[in-house]
């Protein structure tokens, strides 16, 4: 969407101006990203993280460890009651490893619940930021697209609880609760 004026209110809700606005539709087509920031190599970018300084030496990016991620197998979606997240495992196409995990906090509480019911649908890529950390190459999501009825989906798991899912969750809670 292209807006070229607009206000926010004091509840963040965006209200366009009296100017033109444009939408364009998306595809989703991400495989036409161009690297750095498309990894399709899982080690790749686990070696060229290993080689920067310390997060607290090198310069403050916020995109710094944003990247897009071509995934070709999903396995062992769950989530971990320790850590509060959801946790699965993402591979790439040489059959590297990382680990996706979206943090469980009342603000994403629907996004978490959309999100888990999403990873069984195939997942096409990750859209987030990358760690490593003692398990490995972990990434926190931002954006998923999931091909859902032959097309490609966008879930974003932090912002979802605007719109109808919220309403459908949150009756689901109501009629579970009345029982």
């Amino acid at each position: 969407m292209l807006v070229k004026a607009g206000k926010r209110t004091p509840n963040y809700q965006f209200l366009p101006g009296r100017t033109q606005v444009v939408v364009n539709p998306q595809t989703f087509e991400w495989e036409s990203l161009r690297p750095p920031l498309l990894v399709e190599n899982f080690n790749s970018l686990r070696a060229y993280l290993d080689l920067l300084p310390p997060t607290s030496l090198r310069p403050r990016r916020l995109t710094e460890n944003f990247h897009v991620f071509q995934i070709h197998q999903l396995q062992s979606v769950d989530f971990c009651n320790v850590e509060q997240v959801v946790k699965a495992k993402l591979f790439d196409q040489n059959n590297n490893q990382a680990i996706l995990k979206f943090p469980y906090l009342y603000r994403s509480r629907i996004g978490t619940e959309v999100l888990l019911e999403y990873l069984t649908q195939p997942l096409l890529f990750v859209a987030g930021h990358a760690y490593l950390t003692t398990e490995g190459l972990v990434i926190i999501p931002i954006s998923l697209i999931f091909k859902v009825d032959k097309k490609r989906v966008i879930l974003q798991p932090w912002i979802c609880g605007t719109d109808v899912q919220r309403i459908k969750y949150e009756s689901k809670l109501l009629n579970d609760s009345q029982l």
